[in-house]
């Protein structure tokens, strides 16, 4: 069956290339390309995976036509052409400025922070193991944690945008992005800095409409070694490279395909793992912190077993639709594809929240077959917050200053 799922998800992947006006970063475009490596990778690695039943491939192809359909109508609905007054690029420059600052400021404590969670450990290991664990503990239980994590996903928005405005300011787009990169590894997270750097090959390609091959192939080295580098020390105990080599092979490829074996064994024995974190879990959590009577799932699943020497607890994102039936997950599917798809096109119009908006989106399009980043609804409203601080709170001041003087003039000519 993969003989005919790996081609059939490229041939898709080149008929959205064509569809889509030959424009690599069209959604679909990397979404039937990414699901093709990733199967690819499966079908290689047979020796490290069990085997893939015809059903996970039916859903994955399933998926990836559905998908593409709505990205389809979405390409085809009449474009949005009303434009926002955007802040003057001073202005904005000021606002980026000071939140790098705030960025700044927060760092040492951030580290600090980090430093008591590996010490209050009392175990002797890798400090981004420990460092890691440590996060871990406190997700979902402390104010310290969200207050930290706010802080991290700040750094990236602001990386984000001052890549984006680095014409003039290129020593701050460099640095920004540095820390930002920093503080994700420094806590022995990979999402953070992967997101980051699929953001940033996103921006670029944005302002200059082709590929930089020099960036693009840069970017990619700093994410393998990232990748590599946090699976060394966090997964693998950190004591001999030359050991852990192969080990360290094997975890990428468990990355990059073990959510697609992982699906096939929650297909084959959906009463043998229990439900966990489906994609509504966190609105759940927020809502009980809230003060809501309210069950809320378990954040992580167990381990199970996706091969002989191999355990994951990762389903790609149609683990977290599985909970709507087959059709309900293929169809919401379907609807994300079009949504992304209209973002997409309002980023290539100019629109300002959408190009940050689709950085964030364009993480859930690559990493779809490892699991959901599409609804992660939450974060994507602060990071279009921040996006509208910078660009768009300073027309809004001005316009508000302007009504008030209006008032306070007409109020003096009445009283003349």
């Amino acid at each position: 069956m993969l003989l005919v799922t790996i081609p059939t998800l490229c041939l898709l992947a080149f008929i959205n290339y064509r569809v889509g006006g030959k424009m690599l970063f069209y959604p679909p475009v990397v979404f039937c390309g990414v699901w093709a490596l990733d199967m690819s990778i499966a079908w290689v690695a047979q020796d490290f995976f069990y085997r893939l039943s015809p059903e996970t491939s039916a859903v994955v192809l399933c998926g990836a036509v559905a998908f593409s359909i709505g990205c389809w109508v979405g390409v085809f609905l009449p474009e949005w052409n009303t434009k926002a007054k955007l802040a003057s690029r001073e202005s904005s420059d000021r606002i980026i400025t000071v939140l790098f600052f705030v960025v700044i400021v927060g760092v040492p404590f951030f580290v600090r922070w980090v430093y008591g969670l590996v010490v209050s450990a009392g175990v002797v290991g890798p400090f981004l193991m420990l460092a890691r664990a440590g996060v871990v503990s406190e997700e979902g239980h402390s104010l310290t944690f969200t207050l930290f994590g706010t802080l991290i996903e700040l750094a990236g928005t602001v990386a984000l945008i001052a890549f984006y405005e680095r014409e003039q300011h290129r020593k701050r787009a460099v640095l920004a992005i540095a820390i930002a990169l920093s503080m994700g590894i420094f806590i022995g997270q990979k999402v953070g800095p992967l997101s980051l750097l699929m953001g940033l090959i996103w921006l670029d390609w944005l302002k200059t409409r082709r590929l930089r091959w020099k960036l693009v192939l840069g970017l990619l080295l700093i994410l393998i070694t990232v990748a590599a580098t946090l699976e060394f020390y966090v997964h693998l105990g950190g004591d001999s490279l030359e050991e852990r080599a192969t080990p360290i092979l094997q975890n990428l490829a468990l990355y990059a395909s073990g959510g697609v074996v992982g699906l096939d064994r929650l297909l084959r024995e959906p009463n043998s793992i229990p439900p966990s974190n489906p994609f509504y879990a966190t609105y759940s959590r927020i809502v009980r912190r809230l003060g809501g009577h309210i069950d809320v799932p378990p954040q992580s699943r167990d381990f199970i077993a996706i091969g002989p020497r191999s355990l994951n607890n990762v389903y790609t994102m149609y683990g977290e639709y599985l909970f709507l039936g087959y059709f309900g997950a293929i169809l919401l599917t379907a609807v994300i594809g079009l949504l992304v798809t209209l973002i997409y096109k309002r980023a290539l119009q100019g629109g300002i929240i959408a190009i940050f908006l689709y950085s964030g989106l364009f993480t859930g399009v690559v990493f779809g077959a490892f699991t959901d980043y599409f609804l992660a609804v939450y974060l994507f409203s602060k990071l279009c917050l921040i996006v509208w601080l910078v660009y768009r709170l300073p027309v809004r001041w001005a316009q508000f200053k302007t009504i008030v003087r209006r008032s306070v003039n007409a109020e003096l000519v009445k009283a003349q």
